[in-house]
């Protein structure tokens, strides 16, 4: 692996860098998905857990789930580039998802 890095000459901190950001991509979409079943757990028509994989749960699902992902990409990229990627990640989970969910709640809200 680290002689393809030399040869291409790909110094090693930009393929770690990218290998963490790759890393991080993957903890917000498990991270997302698991928040989004947890915000429909929550909710008081689910009964069991098989309740969230019925058909209105995973179209509410995709609804929540895209926007929140786009939102957290781009607020990810931002903290990323100015707390390192680690940070940025926690950073992240602990703002950029309410901040999303509230967003997405919000806007439904308003369209009552």
């Amino acid at each position: 692996m680290f002689w393809r890095y030399c040869k291409n000459g790909t110094s090693m901190t930009s393929a770690i860098s990218t290998t963490e950001q790759i890393r991080g991509v993957l903890i917000q979409f498990v991270s997302i998905l698991l928040s989004c079943f947890l915000l429909f757990y929550i909710d008081s028509d689910t009964e069991q857990v098989f309740d969230l994989f019925e058909f209105g749960n995973l179209l509410a699902l995709a609804i929540y789930f895209l926007p929140t992902f786009m939102i957290s990409m781009v607020l990810f990229a931002f903290l990323a580039k100015r707390y390192g990627v680690r940070n940025g990640l926690i950073r992240f989970l602990v703002i950029g998802i309410p901040l999303s969910f509230t967003l997405i709640i919000t806007m439904f809200l308003c369209m009552k």
